[in-house]
């Protein structure tokens, strides 16, 4: 969980780590002040970008294995 006040770089400093993963699965969700009537929409969108990302690795290997 990363959590500062705007405008610190905190979706500079998650998007660096993302891109340093290796064979793991890294989620993130952004709360959007638009969307505060939602609940849990940060943890919606994080689980969302999981499924997504095992939805593509899971076509990948099909198609690569065959």
């Amino acid at each position: 969980m990363v959590a500062g006040y705007s405008g610190v770089g905190k979706t500079a400093l998650v998007g660096q780590l993302k891109e340093i993963k290796q064979q793991a699965y890294f989620i993130s969700g952004k709360y959007d002040f638009n969307k505060r009537d939602v609940p849990y929409s940060a943890i919606v969108g994080a689980f969302t970008d999981m499924v997504n990302q095992v939805r593509l690795r899971s076509l990948a290997e099909l198609l690569f294995r065959a």
